[in-house]
């Protein structure tokens, strides 16, 4: 392969290469101004409830429409699961509950995951650590955020029923 060639396509693979870590969280001291916190509060029908939020980092629209298309889904999984919008859910997070309460950060920032985004599912009083989902850009990140909520929903259900 001629020099020239070579040179070229190590240029668009560089190029392709800063473009996607541009589309993540760049840690920048304007980026914390700069994000939105979307969020909703959710409800069943038997009253367990969950905290769902995502962040647009804002310094990439096609990555903050990903952002939103994961967040969209994740909470069309959640409706299949018997959770609906419900401001109400809003209520009581600061008091003790007879009801399962779970929360869903996504695209959250962690040093481990190395500039990449992920997502945090954690229901109180499982007894086990939050479920931490690195990648948000992975095919699976949705499925595997509705598992890990589904795990942690589980074992809260039954330690709450054991009281």
């Amino acid at each position: 392969m001629p020099t020239a060639i070579r040179y070229a396509i190590c240029g668009l693979v560089a190029l392709a290469a800063a473009s996607t870590a541009v589309a993540q969280y760049k840690d920048t001291p304007d980026q914390a101004a700069r994000k939105l916190n979307p969020y909703v509060y959710m409800k069943d029908g038997a009253g367990d409830k969950v905290f769902l939020e995502t962040q647009f980092w804002r310094n990439d629209p096609a990555y903050d429409q990903k952002a939103l298309t994961r967040i969209s889904e994740v909470m069309s999984g959640l409706e299949k699961r018997g959770f609906k919008g419900d401001v109400s859910a809003a209520n009581g997070w600061d008091k003790p509950e007879k009801v399962v309460r779970c929360r869903i950060n996504m695209e959250v920032v962690n040093k481990r995951w190395r500039g990449k985004t992920g997502t945090i599912v954690n229901c109180e009083n499982t007894g086990i650590s939050e479920a931490e989902i690195a990648g948000s850009e992975e095919p699976k990140h949705v499925s595997e955020v509705l598992d890990a909520f589904d795990k942690q929903f589980k074992l809260a259900k039954e330690k709450l029923a054991a009281k």
